[in-house]
Formats: C-alpha cells, sequence, structure tokens
C-alpha cells in the first residue's frame, strides 16, 4: 500500500508481479475484505478502493512489463 499511497505504480506493478500477486485471487480477496470493513473516512479504505479499481489496469501493465521483459532478454541475453 505504500507504493501506491507514494504513487510510485511502476514499482508496485514491478512488485505484485515479482511475486505473483497480479494473478493472485487471495490477494485480491484480502483487498476486497478490507474495502468492506475499513470505516470510509480512512485513508487506508481510499486506497484500497483505488487500487481495487485499477486492477485490471495493473494487471495488464504487469503484463506489458513481462513481456518486454522476455522480448528484451530474447534479443540482448538476459539481464539486457
Amino acid at each position: 500500500m505504500l507504493l501506491w499511497k507514494e504513487e510510485k505504480r511502476r514499482d508496485l506493478v514491478e512488485y505484485l508481479a515479482r511475486r505473483d500477486l497480479l494473478e493472485d485471487d487471495p490477494f485480491w480477496k484480502l483487498a476486497q475484505a478490507l474495502f468492506e470493513v475499513l470505516p470510509r473516512d480512512l485513508d487506508d479504505w481510499k486506497l484500497v478502493s483505488a487500487l481495487l479499481g485499477e486492477r485490471q489496469t495493473l494487471r495488464s501493465e504487469g503484463k506489458s512489463a513481462a513481456y518486454g521483459t522476455a522480448q528484451r532478454d530474447l534479443f540482448f541475453g538476459e539481464g539486457g
């Protein structure tokens, strides 16, 4: 949540992708549960709400980043 709060979107996508959380249902279920139980006036609720709203976009960005890394590794060797 800290990366999201600090608007470090690329870092967040990288973090989630490295840990296979972009497609991880338990991770998103936890976020949904927090959304449902946190008081609406808390900053944490607003952050979780925004994160859930960007779920598909974050997944797409993660896939695009992984594809770009794979292409770079293919053409230039790993660590490129």
